[in-house]
């Protein structure tokens, strides 16, 4: 890929991996078998694209691939004080090409993020700081915009109990509950 991580790709080509645009996004396969293939292009910052073409020996084939800008979810997470959480871990589940995704990232010194996603859908963001507090959000994102997020940490709920054999009545051990 150059600079911008740019590059196109057309697929299964034996021997043949990539080709680079040059600066008004041009490029160009030559000897390529007649058959149909995937052509794929990506760059840093873009969604990828990809469709089936048809190669034929006798007709050249040109196409425009069109590429997407990715968006971002940004945001702060804030201590119950107010004041910005660094390095809180953030775990989300996004969306990506309608399946979820579960990642983890977590915030800089000054408790900012900031997360790439693909698609516009319904994303779910946890944070949780023992000792601290925790913060659930989930968000509708919408296409073409970036959203933003913040996170007030609160104090957590607790959750406690018994785990009983159903026809003793009797406490079970070592039983993993979730």
């Amino acid at each position: 890929p150059d600079k911008s991580g740019s590059y196109t790709r057309i697929y299964p080509i034996p021997g043949m991996n990539a080709t680079t645009t040059d600066a008004q996004g041009w490029f160009l396969f030559r000897g390529i078998p007649e058959g149909e293939y995937q052509l794929s292009a990506s760059a840093g910052s873009f969604r990828p694209s990809s469709q089936k073409i048809t190669v034929s020996a006798t007709q050249p084939l040109t196409i425009e691939i069109p590429l997407a800008p990715l968006h971002y979810i940004t945001g702060t997470v804030y201590k119950p004080d107010g004041a910005p959480a660094a390095a809180v871990p953030i775990y989300a589940t996004l969306e990506w090409s309608g399946s979820p995704y579960q990642m983890s990232f977590q915030t800089d010194a000054a408790g900012k993020f900031q997360v790439l996603f693909y698609t516009p859908a319904q994303h779910r963001l946890l944070t949780r700081v023992f000792g601290v507090g925790v913060a659930c959000n989930t968000f509708t994102t919408k296409a073409d915009e970036d959203c933003e997020q913040d996170f007030h940490l609160q104090p957590g709920g607790i959750i406690e109990g018994t785990v009983k054999d159903q026809l003793t009545g009797q406490p079970m051990a070592g039983v993993q509950v979730y």
